[in-house]
């Protein structure tokens, strides 16, 4: 609610939450109906109509709230109209067109990443190109998405262990023992470089320690190239930094901002996931957001993710550098597909390790 409040002002129109200049209905409407009609879940309603019953249902909620009335008085359609505006101006996950990241809508914070996209959108196609979708031989022998991979090295790719372990024989084996199942014709295709596709030949390390969820695999490359490595940055300062706040008289954490490259799939998705991915049929997006907190060897974050985004990096937007593996999220709904937070290994938090030296050098 307080976040509608802040989006819709008295006049009608809606701002930013970072306070920059107002945005027009006609703009918020647009946005309302790319996502309805993005969402394959209206049949044959016309989508401008849907959009415009959602704004009356959101000046509605807004208008018994500036009346003194319980927000408990409101109606399950307010409360839902409401949660549509705050997802249209909230975090995108953008698709890609001809090799091309798309721009976003220009609603709300959106402006922010529209700004980011026409300023970097060369580097941000640049490193695309070396994230791939990483998939097996399913049951009807189509392939089917495990998770997402990218290059360090000459041949090797870096994942989530839990990912490697939809790929091998036998997952229950001690970690160390684990080995790729050929009959699954695992591979890695990197759809954004003329879908060049290289099976996956062994793995090359896998982290034994439980709260490292990082595997490492090499590649079959002898039919050709894979699209060049991505460079790390180990700069802790590149995720976040405790800042001073007079305020509180105490430091509190800022953390940067940052994109998350990856194949987000849900096959059965909620009216939530719908409105920021539409179809998420595991093509590749790129999930700018920030970073939020960090926790011992894991950063948390706010990028649209979802499953098929598991071993997807997180880069900084300074240099386009890999500064984190996505995991997962923490205190996932599995209905609504909603959690807390995000969360990635944060590479600068490694320390002296394994797979810090691997990372390093790229070679294992």
């Amino acid at each position: 609610m307080q976040t509608a409040k802040t989006l819709l002002s008295a006049g009608g129109t809606l701002e930013s939450s970072g306070g920059t200049e107002p945005i027009g209905q006609d703009r918020i409407s647009a946005a309302l109906e790319q996502h309805v009609a993005e969402s394959h879940a209206v049949g044959d309603t016309n989508p401008k109509l849907v959009a415009t019953e959602v704004l009356s249902n959101v000046k509605s909620a807004l208008a018994k709230s500036a009346g003194g009335a319980s927000v408990s008085n409101l109606t399950d359609t307010e409360w839902a109209s409401l949660e549509a505006i705050v997802q249209v101006t909230g975090r995108p996950a953008l698709r890609y067109k001809n090799g091309q990241v798309e721009m976003p809508n220009d609603v709300g914070e959106n402006q922010h990443w529209g700004v980011l996209i026409a300023t970097a959108r060369a580097n941000i196609n640049r490193v695309s190109r070396s994230v791939g979708r990483v998939s097996r031989k399913g049951q009807t022998f189509a392939d089917e998405l495990v998770g997402t991979a990218w290059r360090i090295g000459d041949t090797l790719v870096v994942t989530n262990r839990h990912v490697t372990a939809g790929l091998v024989l036998r997952a229950t084996d001690p970690v160390p023992f684990w080995k790729i199942d050929a009959a699954k014709r695992p591979r890695v295709c990197f759809e954004l470089a003329g879908d060049a596709a290289f099976a996956v030949s062994d793995i090359a390390y896998c982290a034994p320690e439980e709260d490292i969820d990082l595997a490492i695999m090499r590649l079959d490359c002898t039919g050709g190239a894979p699209p060049p490595p991505l460079s790390i940055d180990w700069a802790s300062e590149s995720i976040g930094q405790d800042v001073s706040d007079p305020g509180e008289g105490k430091p509190r954490f800022k953390g940067k901002e940052v994109y998350v490259i990856g194949h987000p799939y849900r096959r059965v998705g909620s009216s939530a996931i719908a409105r920021v991915f539409g179809c998420a049929d595991g093509s590749k997006r790129c999930s700018p957001g920030f970073v939020t907190a960090i926790a011992g060897t894991y950063l948390e974050h706010d990028c649209s993710t979802l499953g098929g985004n598991s071993g997807s990096c997180v880069l900084a937007t300074g240099r386009h550098s890999v500064v984190g593996l996505h995991a997962g999220g923490l205190e996932v709904d599995e209905r609504s597909g909603r959690g807390r937070a995000n969360v990635a290994l944060a590479l600068s938090q490694l320390g002296d390790s394994r797979a810090t030296t691997i990372l390093r050098s790229g070679k294992v």
